[in-house]
């Protein structure tokens, strides 16, 4: 029999195509639904921002110290969502962060003054992180149990909660709603959703500490090896470029139209847009293209398709040009994170390598604006907006890194070509 290298480098083979089991199509679906809430939740208290400021009559400068405290609680739950998630398993994880999140949120819109609303979005920051290392986590346990790519589209859901998260917001703030009745509403569904889906997610066995440790690379003396390998440092570069790219892009994409090429407001608001339908399309579509392409060849292919559509639009000079282009950056971004966190979920030491991967790709998405910002200051915006393609040719070079996680599936893979090969044998 003749295997594709292209459905190994995903870790998974396209030659085992037959339905999914009843139990893991229980659990694609409780996943997606997760996705969907955590999309869902993040958009609805982000589309509230400039009703929250304009309540506690603060300006951008004490907003943006207000949502230092939602990074560093992101980072301190990053941090302990690993250690939890090896202990209590990830359904009853991310069960518990999505209800608490979910409660927690209406909490951002009550919050009356500036400590408490601090306070609330560091709770925010803390519970988003665990909610989002742990049901990447057990996203990656149902890819590894199906044997089939399925991340991507699990992402498509994400996305889809945060467009319609923002078109509640908006609904909401045109029709002068309070933050927090909104966010009170919306946490219902939200917490409802999340509570029904959790009993029918993949469980694994938590494991101790002592069982984490990777025979070829822990020295012989028992202690568990390091997660930050090479593999490692290469998933995270890409992460940090394809979050600040997207980032980029959500911030800057409208003032290049607006100020640079002189587009209406409506236009202007239109960039954004088509980078995000696109991505979640592509998003949809990403699994079937990684199975029969490859992780590592997809990623690749991505990046590139992105870095020239941008650039030809930053050149053309043109409104349309430029709305044609940032599509073609949402669709090409579109799998990468779904293949970067797949891989790093298929790690031995998963829990570790998706809370570290997931840190630095946040510092991309917080430092991706400012990036820009700062470059523009000194370049103008169409120069600066080149970084963006600078950071597809990054990873575009490092996608070679994705094909090292088939080696998670090499044991399954050998029991398959043993059986196909005592078949054709038994056949001549």
């Amino acid at each position: 029999m003749e295997t594709s290298n292209a459905g190994t480098s995903t870790g998974v083979s396209h030659l085992e195509r037959s339905p999914l089991a009843a139990h893991l199509v229980k659990a694609r679906v409780a996943a997606s639904a997760m996705f969907f809430v955590l999309g869902c939740a993040i958009a609805t208290w982000l589309s509230r921002l400039p009703a929250i400021q304009q309540r506690h009559h603060i300006d951008t400068s004490t907003l943006s110290l207000a949502l230092l405290a939602c990074s560093v609680g992101s980072v301190a739950g990053m941090r302990a969502a690993p250690w939890l998630g090896r202990r209590l398993g990830t359904p009853p994880l991310v069960a518990y962060s999505a209800v608490v999140f979910c409660i927690w949120l209406p909490l951002v819109g009550a919050a009356n003054t500036f400590n408490l609303l601090c306070a609330a979005f560091f709770g925010c920051g803390f519970l988003c992180s665990m909610f989002t290392v742990n049901i990447n986590a057990n996203a990656a346990l149902i890819e590894r149990e199906s044997k089939r790519s399925l991340m991507s589209s699990m992402h498509g859901l994400f996305s889809t909660g945060c467009i319609v998260g923002s078109a509640i917001g908006s609904f909401a703030a045109n029709q002068h709603m309070p933050p927090v009745l909104h966010f009170v509403v919306v946490s219902i569904f939200m917490a409802v959703t999340a509570k029904l889906a959790q009993p029918m997610l993949l469980a694994a066995q938590p494991q101790p500490e002592t069982q984490l440790g990777e025979t070829d690379e822990s020295g012989g003396n028992g202690r568990p090896s390091s997660y930050i390998t090479q593999r490692t440092i290469g998933l995270c570069a890409i992460a940090f470029c394809v979050l600040v790219a997207e980032a980029a892009i959500g911030d800057w994409s409208g003032i290049y139209l607006r100020n640079n090429l002189h587009a209406s407001d409506a236009l202007a608001a239109l960039g954004f847009a088509a980078f995000n339908i696109t991505m979640c399309l592509g998003r949809f579509t990403g699994d079937v293209v990684t199975e029969k392409f490859g992780a590592a060849n997809v990623v690749r292919a991505g990046s590139a398709f992105a870095g020239i559509g941008l650039a030809f639009g930053l050149c053309s000079n043109n409104q349309w040009a430029a709305l044609l282009s940032f599509g073609a950056v949402g669709a090409g971004l579109a799998t990468i994170c779904p293949n970067v966190y797949s891989a790093a979920g298929r790690s031995q030491r998963s829990h570790e390598t998706l809370a570290f991967v997931s840190m630095i790709g946040y510092l991309g998405l917080m430092s991706g604006a400012p990036i820009i910002g700062f470059t523009s200051a000194r370049t103008g915006l169409p120069i600066a907006m080149g970084l963006i393609v600078l950071m597809t040719i990054i990873i575009s070079l490092l996608s070679g890194c994705l094909r090292a996680e088939r080696k998670a599936f090499m044991p399954s893979q050998l029991e398959n070509a043993e059986a196909n090969s005592a078949e054709e044998l038994a056949r001549i």
